[in-house]
């Protein structure tokens, strides 16, 4: 009810409170069906420059994964069926194992 500013705020304190607490902060766009990616892209568009921002941070992990499951990997408009969870928990956890490498995780 605050607008965008708002939750944009919410998040990046939610960052700052995880990282500083000893953890790595993982924030990621869930997965998107095909059909509607082109009725959010604005949306989309506006989540990945607050992710960039996000992934700047010492300790933070941002991952994009709007655009990784194809149709066939959903279950309907929005639920990844048993394929897109599987894919969608091993990109995810790629992701967080590079940043432990990295030494960007904690």
């Amino acid at each position: 009810s605050e607008g965008w500013e708002s939750g944009e705020a919410l998040i990046l304190s939610v960052a700052r409170q995880i990282v500083e607490g000893g953890a790595t902060a993982v924030f990621t766009i869930a997965p998107q069906h095909p059909l509607l990616r082109a009725r959010t892209e604005a949306l989309l568009s506006r989540l990945r420059e607050i992710g960039a921002e996000l992934g700047a941070m010492p300790g933070v992990v941002f991952f994009d994964a709007s655009t990784l499951l194809g149709s066939e990997q959903f279950a309907d408009a929005v639920h990844p069926n048993a394929l897109g969870r599987e894919a969608y928990s091993r990109a995810v956890g790629g992701v967080i194992a590079g940043a432990s490498r990295s030494g960007e995780g904690r």
